[in-house]
């Protein structure tokens, strides 16, 4: 599993980016997925989103396939999103 988690810092004049795995693999597919601007955006409209609007926070919740110190499959199987 991996956490891509966008917050506001504690003076809400910026925000912090936080990216997580429960391993290596699992972090880079939460990477992957921000650094893939495309996939991201599609990500972001599926789940009523647009991607050109300023959110307040959001989280995605990734469940990642690994295999051989790779992974092979990353999906969003859950978010939040406060607009």
């Amino acid at each position: 599993y991996a956490l891509i988690s966008l917050v506001p810092n504690l003076t809400r004049e910026s925000y912090v980016l936080i990216i997580a795995g429960t391993n290596i693999e699992s972090t880079e597919a939460a990477g992957d997925l921000l650094d893939d601007l495309p996939r991201l955006e599609e990500a972001l409209r599926q789940r009523g989103v647009d991607p050109s609007r300023k959110v307040e926070q959001l989280q995605l919740l990734l469940r990642v396939q690994c295999m051989n110190g790779s992974y092979s499959a990353a999906e969003i199987i859950a978010h939040r999103i406060d607009h």
